[in-house]
């Protein structure tokens, strides 16, 4: 495989994605109306909301709307740059008029950067297209840098990952700890069991050119037994190196106020094998911590030790390079590499919105050692080799406490990595009602406890069933991470289309609209999203380094185009260290204003309860 650039892997691991189509109900019975003559329609300036433009992202989906009768639903669109060349670009319907025409589409992109103009006209063909091709019970799907084999059964729902001729992971699959009693005393044993995520159906919604979508729903289970439903769909682009995936779980279980037993959720998370080929020193752990700082360190690390292995050594391990070979090391280094620890496990911990903690050991069954810490981690990592690795992210992620990173068995042949969603080790999700109904069983009651506490209480309001909870992870295959920045998994680019002023619907008589963004959040940055922390750590043989680069941004909202440290930043910096030393590390404060989950992007659930 080829080298990438320094400053890529970090940046597609936070700017990757879009949101998946809409579908407006009604739509066909609307394009089965008389359709109007079609109408002049001005040309559609999209424009980023970041600057920057795509960047290192696989792709973005912008919505544009359009008066009535502007275009048939058949219509074709072309996109081009501000040098009039022309971009590649999907387009679909979203939404239609009475009289069939259309009155929004989608238009998915996977390059460009700049204004960009949209016309009714032939789209141009990608360079490398996204396909979709099927192999009895497998989907296979490139984007032209990736391929993805998708299986239509069974508890793998991601077969393997590959790039080019190497795999880079494989065996994706879905876990849930289920915890079948929740009691407080201090006489309770705790017991878990393990539910698999298992294939129902796969269903491919798209197919490219530019963007192709697939589907997978099923049921997570043990034996006979199952439990939470789920959703999962991938994203691809055309040309890409990395994909996204929605994950959505809707609770089906049982919680009943005032009993202990019942079916809690302890642990919910997406796993990956990942293949380890390089000597134990030539593979790598990142884990971003807090802004952009980030844990960087070898599974067998040389630098901080007792012996020098010489200067050109240490600096190829810390930028993450294969290193020489050993025979040109200090001896005193290479014979004794037996004596020097590999660290196989890490787990960065976020169990509130204002603290995580960063852990390693050797292998289970041996000791943790503390790595770090901080406020509100970014919720990226990585583990793998020269060979090859897998970049993985989880959006969101401090804001979506309990969330964890693992990372384990990385002294193997094959490292295994998992994004809980709903971290282990914290208390399980309880979803029982607050209280007993405090006697309101007629409706004067009911009233009465309106009156008084605001809440609109009747028998059957407290279940939890129907509550759904939606995360949003990337996932990009690539060589071992060189830059020191470590992007926050905070945005992704995302495209607004300007048009010329609205002009009067002649039927309606409102005004069309002129704007519109994408289906995406375009919030102006909130308190204290922007806090960030940076740590330092030691152990007895490996120096740790959390890098940090300089440089912050204010203003930036939401979504970006390019992956800048959002707004209120300034002031949180780190020292780099020097190979055989320990950085110093500052700490800025936030207001610890939690961040609602109602607005994301792809969310059909609830807020957490």
């Amino acid at each position: 495989m080829s080298p990438l650039p320094r400053r890529s892997l970090l940046k597609a691991a936070a700017a990757a994605g879009a949101a998946p189509s809409l579908w407006t109900p009604g739509a066909q019975n609307a394009a089965a109306a008389p359709r109007a003559e079609a109408a002049d329609a001005d040309p559609v300036t999209l424009d980023w909301l970041e600057d920057g433009g795509l960047g290192a992202a696989p792709g973005s989906t912008v919505g544009v709307p359009w008066p009535k009768g502007a275009y048939r639903e058949d219509q074709t669109f072309a996109l081009t740059d501000a040098d009039g060349k022309s971009v590649p670009v999907q387009s679909w319907p979203i939404a239609h008029w009475p009289d069939g025409s259309l009155k929004w589409t989608a238009h998915a992109v996977s390059s460009g950067s700049g204004k960009l103009t949209l016309t009714a006209g032939t789209p141009a063909a990608p360079e490398k297209r996204v396909t979709v091709g099927r192999r009895g019970g497998t989907i296979e799907l490139s984007t032209g840098v990736i391929t993805a084999r998708i299986a239509t059964s069974g508890t793998t729902l991601i077969t393997s990952i590959t790039r080019g001729s190497t795999e880079i992971a494989r065996d994706g699959r879905l876990v849930l700890l289920r915890q079948p009693e929740y009691e407080d005393d201090d006489r309770t044993t705790v017991r878990t069991e393990r539910f698999d995520g298992t294939i129902s159906k796969v269903t491919v919604e798209q197919e490219g050119p530019v963007r192709a979508v697939v589907r997978i729903d099923g049921r997570h289970r043990k034996g006979g037994h199952g439990l939470l439903p789920f959703s999962l769909r991938l994203y691809f682009y055309a040309g890409a190196d990395s994909f996204r995936m929605v994950h959505t779980i809707t609770y089906d279980g049982k919680q009943e106020p005032g009993k202990a037993s019942g079916d809690f959720v302890r642990g919910l998370g997406v796993r990956f094998t990942v293949p380890m080929r390089d000597a134990s020193y030539d593979r790598h752990i990142r884990i971003g911590g807090e802004g952009t700082g980030m844990l960087r360190e070898a599974v067998k690390g040389i630098t901080g030790l007792r012996r020098d292995p010489g200067t050109a050594v240490q600096e190829a391990q810390f930028a993450g390079k294969e290193l020489p070979d050993p025979a040109t090391w200090d001896q005193r280094v290479t014979t004794r590499l037996p004596y020097i620890p590999e660290w196989g496990d890490y787990t960065l911990s976020q169990l509130s919105a204002d603290g995580f903690t960063l852990r390693k050991r050797t292998r289970k069954g041996y000791g943790w050692i503390g790595a770090g810490g901080g406020r509100r981690a970014s919720g990226f990592g990585y583990v793998g080799g020269i060979g090859g690795g897998l970049s993985f992210g989880l959006r969101d992620f401090w804001e979506k406490f309990p969330a964890q990173l693992d990372v384990r068995d990385a002294h193997t042949d094959a490292a295994e990595v998992t994004l809980w969603l709903w971290s282990p080790e914290a208390q399980p999700m309880d979803l029982r009602f607050y209280h007993d109904g405090l006697g309101q069983d007629t409706f004067p009651e009911q009233l009465e406890g309106l009156n008084i506490t605001y809440e609109d209480y009747e028998p059957g309001f407290g279940t939890p069933h129907g509550i759904a909870r939606t995360s949003e992870l990337l996932f990009w295959p690539t060589r071992p991470p060189r830059a020191r920045r470590n992007s926050p998994n905070r945005s992704r680019p995302s495209a607004s289309s300007r048009s010329s002023p609205p002009r009067r619907n002649s039927s309606s008589g409102r005004a069309s609209s002129a704007r519109a963004c994408s289906p995406s959040r375009t919030a102006p940055p909130r308190p204290g999203r922007g806090s960030r922390t940076t740590s330092t750590s030691s152990s007895p043989t490996t120096r740790t380094r959390w890098s940090n680069a300089a440089g912050t941004a204010s203003g930036t909202t939401a979504t970006s185009c390019t992956p800048t440290t959002p707004s209120g930043t300034s002031g949180a910096t780190t020292s780099a260290a020097t190979p055989g030393t320990t950085p110093s590390s500052h700490r800025t404060s936030g207001s610890g204003t939690r961040t609602s989950e109602a607005d994301a992007p792809t969310s059909s659930g609830s807020p957490r309860r």
